[in-house]
């Protein structure tokens, strides 16, 4: 009788299948390797790559089940420390978010990058997952460099392979954009901070002067040049296509050079923020930032429909996301709940939940949205309602315009914006939203036909600790 294979022999099968992207030839391999009785480091691998196999194959469930016990063998059995391992639990866990899988995976990276501290891509990981689970920006900076400084040494290595070279490059862009995005982010006693190690900027360093060595202005003035040179190094790696690290540029030399902010968010900005931002977008929101802004509207619209002795006949969920609003809103509408969103990754999870009984894709800056079908059909409608959509807009006289254009008279235009401080009609502040004042958003209603049957001060999120200002709009076109 033939002897049984190894786990090593069963490793290396499936090993060659896998790279030959037979995937059920790969898995049987793997399965038989795992199975085997007698311990080796060879039998743990067969359980890693099974995992791995397994979330080819869209079975997220299985995949962290074998990662976990592939973890705990290894120490309890095999008494290591399985990198490996750690690293593609902790990559799927800080895809699935959420607060406790985040903070889970950023732990694991802290393991592997103690274990092997050469692995850039677990070092910007790791950055990328503080920042997730709201952890100190100056950690992630760190952890971001260490990536990048890492990453590039094995770019220019003459020995790497052509696959490893094209896989670095492809993550550069996305580790400076992280980069630039914590140190634009640093509050005052940030910025000094790291103003204060020096060795984490990136500036034009000049050893004829104590450049580290100044008060809170030239820390300010520092990060702000090192955060620009990241973002910056991020545009360029994508060939200048990379909307989100532009928007952040925007928004830093509006807030660093006194440049003129662009009137609005770009469309590809906000469709590449929420088509990204989907898959966590609730989690991070309800649970993160203590987002109140779709409950505290839908408690407006219920007043208002107190108040009317009736429910709305039709409703127009402008800026919809995920849905947040659908529901709260649902029983408020006899008719048609309506809903639009630039982002096609939030309208599939609006849809997913059944409230609404039509969803577009669109840009409710564009009237091209107002005639798409799905949004035409409902019109005019008795409400339009925008939870926390105005903050990616500057200039409101447009998309206003519009909201009235599909209301029908003496219906209710409802919505959310930030508060912006002073006298300034709107600014784009350092968080890369827009906020309006009480005046100007008045003014621009007025000018669309719209008059202020009231304004609430609110809270729409809490952000790094501190509420957001904000205020809550009840329009009314004229009857």
């Amino acid at each position: 009788r033939a002897p049984r294979a190894s786990a090593q022999d069963l490793l290396g099968e499936g090993n060659a299948r896998y790279m030959n992207g037979d995937l059920d030839g790969a898995r049987t391999k793997y399965a038989e390797g795992a199975a085997i009785e007698a311990f080796t480091s060879e039998r743990v691998d067969c359980l890693v790559n099974l995992a791995s196999v397994e979330l080819d194959r869209g079975a997220e469930a299985e995949a962290e089940t074998l990662y976990r016990r592939a973890l705990a063998e290894a120490v309890e059995r095999g008494n290591f420390f399985h990198v490996d391992a750690a690293q593609n639990l902790a990559s799927l866990l800080q895809g699935q978010g959420g607060y406790e899988r985040t903070r889970e995976a950023s732990l694991l990276y802290r393991d592997v990058v103690r274990a092997d501290e050469d692995r850039w891509d677990a070092w910007c990981n790791l950055g990328a997952a503080l920042v997730d689970a709201g952890a100190p920006k100056l950690d992630a900076i760190k952890c971001f460099q260490r990536g990048i400084t890492r990453a590039e040494v094995l770019e220019s290595d003459d020995g790497a392979s052509p696959n490893l070279v094209r896989g670095i490059r492809a993550s550069l862009a996305d580790m400076y954009f992280g980069l630039g995005s914590c140190f634009a982010d640093l509050d005052e006693p940030g910025r000094l901070a790291a103003y204060g190690d020096g060795e984490i900027l990136l500036t034009s360093y000049d050893e004829r002067v104590d450049l580290y060595e100044g008060g809170q202005a030239d820390a300010d003035a520092a990060v702000a040049e090192s955060a620009a040179n990241a973002l910056r190094a991020a545009v360029e790696l994508r060939n200048g296509d990379f909307p989100l690290a532009t928007h952040a540029l925007e928004t830093l030399a509006a807030r660093s050079d006194g440049l003129a902010a662009p009137d609005r968010a770009s469309p590809a900005f906000v469709k590449a923020l929420f088509d990204d931002f989907a898959p966590t977008f609730d989690d991070q929101l309800q649970n993160v930032l203590e987002y109140r802004a779709p409950e505290l509207l839908a408690e407006a619209a219920a007043a208002r429909v107190a108040e009317r002795g009736a429910s709305y006949a039709s409703a127009f969920d402008a800026g919809c996301g995920t849905g947040l609003l659908g529901p709260p809103l649902r029983p408020l509408v006899a008719g048609e709940l309506v809903g639009a969103d630039l982002s096609g990754n939030m309208v599939e999870r609006a849809a997913a939940l059944g409230c609404y009984d039509a969803l577009a894709v669109g840009d409710l800056n564009d009237a091209s949205c107002y005639v798409n079908p799905a949004v035409a059909a409902a019109a005019p409608y008795d409400l339009v309602a925008a939870a926390d959509v105005l903050c990616y807009f500057g200039a409101l006289d447009d998309v206003l315009a519009l909201w009235a254009g599909i209301l029908r008279p003496g219906g209710d235009c409802i919505f959310s914006c930030e508060r912006a401080p002073g006298d300034r009609e709107w600014l784009l502040g350092p968080t890369g939203r827009y906020a309006h004042s009480p005046s100007y958003v008045a003014a621009a209603a007025a000018r669309a036909g719209l008059s202020c049957a009231s304004t609430t001060d609110i809270v729409p999120r809490v952000e790094n600790g501190e509420a957001v200002p904000g205020t809550l709009y009840v329009l009314q076109k004229a009857p």
